[in-house]
Order: structure tokens, then C-alpha cells, then sequence
């Protein structure tokens, strides 16, 4: 799990499916993260991740006010191969009544 705001502003979680995991989840989003929306680090560190054979299969969601720049263009085409190539589907939770559609424009859902 990453949480994420402007440049430079990411905080990497890993999880288990335990209680444990699910404290940790809790503590996790009780923080808050100010300056934009900056997608491409934690997309970066999100693809790396799904090159690893244990992430192979899976899935991306995220969960923004959909207040964000478009997607760096290099990271889009290697979504676009990953969602071609492996079934990655993108899913997106916006949680606001505004967007700039960026999220739109990389979700399969």
C-alpha cells in the first residue's frame, strides 16, 4: 500500500492478511498527506512490484480525490502492456465529486 500526495511524498506499507495487517491498515489511513496528487512515484514502485513473481497476479486500486496531473507517459504504456499482457486490471475509487479524469484515462474499472 502506498500513500501518497505531492513529489516525494510516499509512505510504502506492506500488509499481511492478519490482524496484525489490519491494525497496521487502521493506523495507516489515519494519516494525512497534503501538497497535490502526484501518481507517478507510488505507480513507479507499483509496477516494480508486479514484476515480482509474487505480484504477478495482482491488481491495482486506488482510492484519490481524482485531483491529479496525467499519468507520465512512459508509466501509461507500460500499464497498457501490463493490461494487455498480463490481465492487470487498474481499479479506481474517487472520493469526490471532482476529477481531472487522469484516473479515468489508466483504469480498466
Amino acid at each position: 500500500m502506498y500513500g501518497f500526495s505531492g513529489p516525494g511524498d510516499v509512505v510504502e506499507l506492506e500488509l499481511a492478511a492478519d490482524r496484525r495487517g489490519l491494525e497496521k491498515l487502521l493506523a495507516f489511513l489515519g494519516n494525512s498527506f497534503n501538497g497535490g496528487t502526484n501518481f507517478d512515484e507510488p505507480l513507479r514502485r507499483s509496477l516494480q512490484r508486479l514484476g515480482e513473481e509474487e505480484w504477478q497476479n495482482a491488481d491495482l486500486l486506488v482510492v484519490s480525490d481524482g485531483e491529479m496531473g496525467d499519468v507520465d507517459e512512459e508509466l501509461a504504456g507500460m500499464l497498457d502492456v501490463l493490461k494487455e499482457d498480463q490481465e492487470l486490471k487498474v481499479h479506481s475509487l474517487i472520493v469526490s465529486d471532482s476529477s481531472t479524469g487522469a484516473l479515468e484515462k489508466i483504469s480498466t474499472e
